[in-house]
């Protein structure tokens, strides 16, 4: 069992006698069942399935990691992943197809909501038993397993990969821009001055 790490946290969803609110309330994580017909669903209509995804689905279910104001940090649960990475309902909207675009469908899917606005993926086909995880074009870690295990023991992991990603991205993005810049300046006419007037030439 890859995942046993979070079966602490697995909450059921009938409703929870008052006498355990306060206990679950203080779960750092919180995860759900999933019923089989969901999974296979999900198997049916995204072949080949991540493999590490559909066990933890089938050991774990699904559910949210260090809940925080305007974080989700939420493994999506099966069916929502079949609708987000056909851009259906609540997920036909600008922001999951702008991420949808990083990846080719046949080898990812999208399948963790970090935000409104932010999304990662899996790869569909295993390395070895394992599916990597994808921020964008940069690879997170080579397996579900050390994703969700660094998750779980790091409420700062996520967040800081994410930003130092998108950093970079920016200052790469910045020094072409300039470089294009300069280049442009280099070949654009230059301009001289003759009594007061402007001469443009090439030399």
């Amino acid at each position: 069992m890859n995942f046993d790490f979070l079966s602490p946290y697995k909450i059921g969803y009938e409703i929870i006698d008052q006498s355990k609110v306060r206990e679950v309330g203080q779960l750092r994580h919180y995860f759900f069942d999933v019923p089989d017909i969901y999974v296979q669903r999900a198997v049916d209509t995204f072949a080949p399935f991540p493999v590490e995804l559909l066990e933890f689905y089938k050991e774990i279910g699904f559910g949210f990691f260090h809940r925080r104001k305007n974080i989700e940090n939420r493994l999506l649960d099966p069916m929502s992943m079949v609708y987000m990475n056909r851009q259906e309902g609540y997920f036909a909207n600008e922001i999951v197809k702008e991420y949808l675009n990083y990846y080719n469908p046949e080898q990812y899917l999208l399948f963790f909501q970090v935000s409104d606005s932010c999304f990662l993926a899996i790869s569909r086909r295993a390395e070895n038993g394992k599916n990597a995880i994808w921020y964008k074009n940069n690879m997170l870690e080579d397996s579900l397993s050390d994703f969700l295990r660094l998750c779980c023991d790091n409420a700062d992991y996520l967040p800081l990969r994410i930003s130092r990603i998108d950093y970079l991205a920016n200052k790469d993005r910045r020094k072409q821009e300039k470089a294009r810049q300069k280049e442009a300046e280099k070949s654009a006419p230059k301009i001289r001055y003759l009594g007061g007037h402007q001469l443009i030439d090439n030399w």
